[in-house]
């Protein structure tokens, strides 16, 4: 399930995809400061150059969380509001109604849907990156979901930022 948003220009009705962003992160973050500074950064950064963000996460952790928080913080105090933030589960949860009310979007690819729980989440996470325009880690060991999500967005050829390898954390790496 992606969201295609309608443009109108000079009179005719046209679909325009927005630039999508997966974000991958190791459960257990160290200094959430120092990855809340640097996510703020590349937030301000992207809803400046792109009108039109979706940002495709998960909820497995603390870093999926600070994204969360963070993409929020900015929409608030940048009024980016072309900015969504799009949860992407591997499979049905008891507190959908809760996520639905803190998400602009909560859903489970086709393509996921019915894979068991096991691999599920590598499954949702190969679905995001391929529908990826950007991948944003922070990966500091070798070790884990979210190393095996970014050694697979190399193996697809996407462009990534890590920002635990970036000082200003929106220096993008072509895989």
């Amino acid at each position: 399930m992606l969201l295609l948003r309608k443009y109108k220009k000079k009179s005719e009705m046209m679909f325009m995809s927005p630039f999508r962003i997966s974000f991958f992160g190791h459960r257990d973050v160290e200094d959430l400061r120092y990855v809340e500074a640097r996510l703020e950064k590349f937030f301000v950064h992207m809803c400046r150059r792109y009108s039109d963000v979706e940002c495709l996460l998960g909820r497995s952790g603390e870093f999926d969380m600070c994204v969360a928080r963070m993409l929020r913080t900015v929409r608030r105090r940048y009024d980016a509001r072309g900015c969504l933030l799009l949860l992407v589960l591997p499979y049905k949860v008891r507190d959908m109604e809760a996520l639905e009310q803190y998400y602009d979007e909560v859903f489970i690819p086709e393509t996921v849907e019915g894979t068991h729980d096991k691999r599920a989440i590598s499954a949702r996470n190969r679905w995001m990156i391929e529908q990826s325009d950007l991948v944003v880690v922070f990966v500091n060991k070798s070790t884990g979901g979210a190393y095996q999500a970014m050694q697979y967005a190399v193996a697809c050829g996407k462009r990534m930022i890590n920002l635990a390898e970036t000082d200003d954390g929106c220096v993008e790496h072509n895989a």
